[in-house]
């Protein structure tokens, strides 16, 4: 079959945008809240509040230089599987969060197991040469509702100044 013939929206491609979007919608979910549960609850300065949460994206950062250097080495559904669990597990762990020291631990491993996770797309390789803009611009599509809907979806979760609904939904996406 001719690469420009071989269709865009397969089952692989539609899953791989589906797990785009609920890694990302997970990711919103907490970060939008984090520094107000740090100053509120945890009773942080203004600053270090905000610092838990540049922690937190800056271990994105880090992740995504690693391991974009290294992942076809590494193997794309390892480390997408890999990034997934740990942020899945640092996710549940901020439960027991009652420190600012733990809070900061905990938003390092969920920032290099979301940085893993979405570093690890395997869309590049289920859409055919021909269409990769296309492709690519679909996949930015479910990012981007991830980026809309993740906020507001976090805040109104966090309604009540508490976390644990938050830490529920994102845990259950990024089980699925």
């Amino acid at each position: 079959m001719e690469n420009a013939s071989r269709p865009l929206w397969t089952k692989d491609f539609i899953v791989d945008c589906i797990i785009c979007f609920l890694i990302n919608l997970a990711y919103y979910l907490t970060m939008v809240v984090v520094t107000d549960y740090a100053f509120k609850r945890l009773h942080a300065s203004l600053s270090f509040a905000g610092f838990a949460c540049g922690v937190t994206i800056l271990d994105v950062l880090a992740a995504l230089l690693f391991i974009g250097h290294s992942i076809e080495r590494i193997d794309l559904k390892k480390c997408l599987h890999a990034g997934n669990i740990i942020f899945l597990v640092a996710s549940v762990a901020n439960l027991w969060i009652s420190d600012l020291t733990s809070l900061c631990v905990i938003c390092c491993i969920q920032g290099i197991g979301f940085g893993a996770a979405s570093t690890a797309t395997i869309m590049a390789h289920l859409v055919p040469d021909q269409r990769r803009g296309e492709g690519a611009n679909y996949f930015a599509m479910f990012v981007t509702m991830a980026t809309a809907i993740g906020p507001f979806a976090g805040l109104y979760l966090y309604s009540d100044g508490d976390l644990f609904a938050n830490l529920l939904v994102g845990s259950i996406m990024l089980a699925v």
